[in-house]
Order: C-alpha cells, then sequence, then structure tokens
C-alpha cells in the first residue's frame, strides 16, 4: 500500500491500496495531482492523489517494477523492471509507448523533463 502524507505536518492524507505485494516505488507529478507507484507484481499503477481513485493498471513487465517516474506535466509515465526494461506509458490511456532495453542493469531514480 502507499500512504500519502502531508508535509510537514504529517497528517495522512490517504491509502492507496492495490498492489498485490510490496511497492517499490513512487512518484508524485509535479503538480500534485497523480501518483504512481510500482511494485512486486510486475505492474505499475496511476492513482489520482485526491481521493485515491486508481485511473490505471500498467501491465507489460515480467518482473519486478522498482522505479516509476512522472514527467513534470503528468502526461507520461515510466517505470523500471528487473526485467532489464524500462517503459514509457501515456497516463491518460494506459497505453505503453515504448519499451526500453538494455544491456545492462541500472537504477532509476529520478526523471525530470523541460517544458
Amino acid at each position: 500500500m502507499v500512504r500519502l502524507w502531508k508535509a510537514p505536518s504529517g497528517q495522512l492524507l490517504g491509502t492507496l491500496q492495490g498492489h498485490a505485494g510490496a511497492v517499490l516505488g513512487v512518484a508524485l507529478s509535479g503538480d500534485g495531482r497523480l501518483v504512481a507507484s510500482g511494485g512486486l507484481d510486475g505492474t505499475a499503477k496511476l492513482w489520482e492523489a485526491v481521493g485515491g481513485r486508481l485511473l490505471a493498471t500498467l501491465h507489460g513487465h515480467t518482473s519486478v517494477v522498482r522505479g516509476v517516474a512522472l514527467s513534470a506535466d503528468g502526461q507520461l509515465v515510466a517505470s523500471g523492471s528487473e526485467d532489464g526494461t524500462v517503459k514509457l506509458w501515456e497516463a491518460r490511456s494506459g497505453a505503453c509507448l515504448r519499451t526500453l532495453r538494455g544491456d545492462r542493469r541500472c537504477a532509476m531514480s529520478a526523471w525530470t523533463s523541460r517544458a
């Protein structure tokens, strides 16, 4: 599960439940409207930050999703998996736009874009 907290007060704003197993990566869109999560179940999920409604479950990885990121405008989601791929998704539709494969595994810690 993912818990959303108000900074700096520490007030619990909501709980996002839906992964089958532990959540390993979480990202918040620049405007604070979307949350992306990835976990042991091999999926990435996209949520409304306010209200916690599940918008999409992104299927396609064949192993654990360790990292997720959202573009500054919240239009794109990136997910990195132990299957050796990074997938780029359209947030609105949940469609996989591209799968990137590397010959080496790397950690995905942050993603920024310029408007």
